[in-house]
């Protein structure tokens, strides 16, 4: 069901496995809002919900955790609006202002620029060009594709794929490729990297899982939902390129909340919650001690002890 701006809530929410015979989760309630502010994750984004019965508080950023098997990946498809074995209530924005990172990126057929921008269209003002209407004059469309050009690759440098544009535009420049050269040696590395924004090849073979999952990271930038769901999706990253997608998330879109699943301590560091799924219950089981969950918020400490978590897994 439709929720607010930015908001998610759950009430009452059981997951099953989709042949139905394994309960996942039972009863749980949650509420998923904007920070309250743009600095950084706070302890004190745990008020509680005032219109969610039941619930432990709100969290912006919410990490969930647990064995495998006890549905964490289930939890953030039903979110998503993915997953329909269960029953209970899910209410959240709509299907435009949210999007969901897999662990396995989906690359689009088409262009660099085009997989950026996903599902959103060039020239569609991502860049804070000109809203819809008329059809833009010459000069006003080729203000807005400079502008595009120069947010796209300011994008790609923040996630860590700055070389990737200018690499491709100079393999479209030459046949064979040329070795790499540097700008002073006969090509502009700004004109190359703006050529490689529109060159067109498989990008989920070219790239490896990493940078697939960063450049993940920079179409969700650009298309600035307003809730984001991460499914393991710095799960191919290290702990540097991890640190540097969540401060870049937090950082350019401080007003949207985010779910994460992942298996690494450090992820403690970007959240303001935790919830702690346990053992599946059964479809008998109905005592409070037991449902398998728990929602705790995260202090400042144990973000900051996050820091030397390198090499763990919950």
């Amino acid at each position: 069901a439709p929720g607010g701006p930015g908001r998610v809530e759950v009430r009452g929410l059981d997951l099953w496995t989709p042949d139905r015979r394994r309960r996942l989760i039972q009863n749980l309630d949650l509420v998923l809002a904007p920070p309250a502010s743009s600095s950084a994750p706070s302890s004190s984004a745990s008020a509680a919900s005032s219109d969610l019965d039941g619930a432990a508080g709100a969290a912006s950023r919410l990490l969930v955790v647990g064995a495998s098997g006890t549905g964490k990946s289930s939890l953030l498809r039903a979110v998503a609006g993915l997953w329909s074995a269960g029953q209970g209530s899910i209410r959240r924005p709509s299907p435009e202002e949210m999007m969901f990172l897999p662990q396995k990126p989906y690359c689009i057929p088409g262009t660099l620029r085009e997989n950026l921008l996903y599902p959103g269209k060039p020239g569609g003002g991502a860049a804070g060009g000109a809203a819809g209407g008329a059809a833009p004059s010459s000069d006003t469309g080729g203000a807005i594709k400079a502008a595009e050009d120069a947010f796209l690759l300011e994008l790609l440098e923040t996630v860590k794929l700055g070389g990737l544009a200018e690499k491709w535009g100079r393999r479209a420049s030459a046949s064979p490729p040329p070795p790499p050269l540097a700008p002073e040696e006969g090509q502009n590395s700004d004109s190359a990297s703006v050529r490689g924004l529109d060159v067109e090849v498989d990008w989920g073979a070219v790239l490896s899982l990493g940078e697939q999952q960063r450049l993940a990271f920079g179409r969700l930038l650009a298309n600035k939902p307003k809730v984001a769901v991460l499914d393991e999706a710095t799960s191919a990253l290290d702990m540097d390129a991890e640190k540097a997608m969540y401060e870049a998330l937090s950082s350019r879109l401080p007003g949207c909340a985010y779910v994460s699943v992942g298996h690494r301590p450090s992820l403690v560091a970007y959240h303001d919650h935790k919830l702690v799924l346990g053992k599946a219950a059964s479809s008998t089981t109905t005592s409070e001690g037991e449902r398998g969950h728990a929602l705790e918020p995260i202090t400042p400490e144990a973000r900051k002890a996050a820091a030397g978590s390198a090499g763990r897994t919950y």
